[in-house]
């Protein structure tokens, strides 16, 4: 996006302002046309008549420039309109323009590297591999990694078995990834490619049988080197990490992205728009943790009071019948499932759905050690995901919680489609729901967890898809509208500091797989997440301003 895509913007309203003002101007013409053309005598006297001649004369002559300027003035709307049609379009031959000229560079680098570069340095490697004094030497140079790491320092990865599919790694220094196993029998895909050291090819993915999909293209070198490909139908290229091509997808499959510097390759697929769909979410009824006031989060949990069996009841019957929805959905514990029951459904177990775990807290007075389980899942609201859950539960902070919620979304959605895009309905507790929206929805209000604790079978609906974002309906019965000014500048600043945070968390958490190729991949994908927010934020803030002052 460029600032001069606002021009067009400005010059069509400045159009639709001119041609409300014409259309005013005609308006008062046509008024003042009778009254002051066809002015009448005040008496049968002269001097009257003479008054009236006079004045009519005026009128006359007013109505002549009247009409000259509304001729003008349609031209000059017309004028306008035509301008900023124009600029539009020529904002998007440059675009284009760019973009192409761009792709072509990118395209000729990426030839010369891989011709004076990668070619040369590939080669070599190889000849030194089939060489006799490689032949010879390797064992002895390869001897203290393959002891301490099973992986040779120079030297090409085995191809994938029936019992292993996955092609073996190249060498540290250098060497391609193994080709993965192609399937013989069943129906049974592809082995992956094997992943390149740090310089190398990633291993060519193998074919599926019968109906299996071909395995993914392994990753290219951690320096250089080029993705493997994928292995047929259904088998995705493999990427370049820095400096490198993508390997070539098969039927049906994504080529492999390019290096982060050189290289060209698939890109990410781009989310078209996606029909919305709506989701209920619905908090369970009483339990009797609820009513003793201690913290439960623990699965399976405890059951539903008397009371709350009947809150299940009348929920139930409030949102019945069960069968225009598109699924009925719950967490793990038993009294979501048993509110669900109020709308006569065995519902589908959704894990994204659980409580947050309080960890050390669980069975603990909600007050006051509920304020402390409270404090983290705030923060994560505020734009602060990576702040850790206090109670150190299995939800280790918001990053971990949030993708666990947005997968229940996901799922939901994707059934929803499945299934005529009708509404779903998803039983969870107060604070998963209030938390978990409030994370993802484009108009939230955070103070909603403190200043309006949602009651037992309060509901919170949200209506958007995975692509085109989220947006809250209602929040216990209460209308949520759009987003105002304050609300899309607070968005746009949480998603400017969260792509930092998520990208630290993946990156930390690569490290404990020791591979080297995950490692590089996800501080690849960091960099280009938060450099894409980056880039994206001040431009969403002009947006956001324009919109507000048009």
């Amino acid at each position: 996006m460029s600032f001069v895509l606002l021009a067009p913007d400005i010059f069509e309203m400045a159009a639709a302002s001119a041609a409300q003002i014409g259309s005013a101007v005609l308006t008062g013409n046509l008024a003042a046309l009778a009254p002051t053309t066809a002015l009448a005598a005040a008496g049968a006297d002269e001097v009257s008549a003479a008054i009236a001649a006079l004045f009519g004369n005026y009128a006359d002559e007013y109505q002549v420039a009247a009409a000259q300027a509304a001729s003008y003035h349609e031209h000059f709307v017309a004028t306008l309109s035509a301008s900023a049609a124009s600029y539009a379009n020529t904002e998007a031959a440059i675009v284009a323009s760019i973009q192409g000229a761009a792709a072509t560079l990118d395209t000729s680098l990426a030839a010369g590297f891989q011709t004076f570069v990668y070619g040369p340095v590939h080669t070599a490697g190889n000849a030194w591999i089939a060489s006799p004094y490689g032949q010879s030497l390797d064992p002895i140079i390869n001897g203290p990694t393959t002891m301490l790491f099973g992986r040779a320092l120079i030297g090409h990865g085995a191809p994938g078995t029936a019992a292993n599919p996955t092609g073996g790694a190249g060498g540290f220094l250098f060497g391609d990834g193994g080709a993965g196993y192609s399937a013989t029998a069943g129906m049974t895909p592809g082995g992956n490619g094997g992943n390149a050291g740090l310089i190398g090819n990633g291993g060519p993915g193998g074919a599926g049988f019968g109906g299996g999909t071909g395995g993914i293209g392994g990753a290219g070198g951690w320096l250089m080197g080029n993705g493997g490909i994928g292995g047929g139908p259904g088998g995705a290229g493999g990427q370049a990490l820095l400096f490198g091509n993508g390997g070539r997808g098969g039927p049906g499959a994504p080529d492999g992205r390019g290096g982060l510097f050189i290289g060209t390759g698939g890109t990410a697929a781009v989310v078209g728009s996606q029909q919305p769909v709506v989701i209920d979410f619905v908090r369970h009824g009483q339990t009797f943790a609820n009513l003793d006031g201690w913290i439960d989060t623990a699965i399976p949990g405890v059951p539903l009071t008397p009371l709350g069996q009947q809150e299940a009841a009348n929920v139930g019957a409030l949102l019945g019948p069960a069968n225009q929805y598109s699924g009925i959905f719950a967490s793990q514990l038993l009294r979501t499932q048993e509110t669900a029951h109020g709308l006569f459904a065995n519902p589908q177990i959704l894990a994204g759905l659980n409580e947050i775990n309080a960890g050390w807290m669980e069975g603990m007075p909600q007050i006051p050690i509920g304020v402390f389980y409270l404090v983290g899942p705030l923060a994560w609201t505020l734009g602060f995901p990576l702040f850790p859950n206090l109670g150190m539960g299995p939800d280790i902070n918001g990053i971990v919680f949030n993708r666990n919620f947005t997968a229940a979304m996901n799922a939901m959605y994707g059934n929803a489609m499945a299934n005529g895009g009708t509404p779903a309905v998803a039983y969870s507790s107060a604070f998963t729901i209030g938390v978990g929206t409030l994370m993802n929805v484009d108009n939230p209000n955070p103070l909603l967890l403190l200043t309006h604790t949602l009651p037992n079978t309060g509901q919170v609906v949200v209506t958007g898809s995975p692509g085109g974002g989220w947006t809250m309906n209602s929040w216990d019965g209460i209308p949520i509208g759009p987003a105002n000014l304050p609300t899309k500048l607070f968005v746009d600043f949480r998603n400017l500091i969260t792509a930092p945070q998520y990208a630290a968390w993946d990156i930390f958490e690569s490290l404990f797989t020791g591979d080297p190729t995950t490692i590089l991949s996800e501080i690849r994908d960091g960099a280009e997440q938060v450099g894409a927010a980056t880039f994206q934020y001040p431009f969403a803030v002009t947006r956001d301003l324009v919109d507000a002052v048009a």
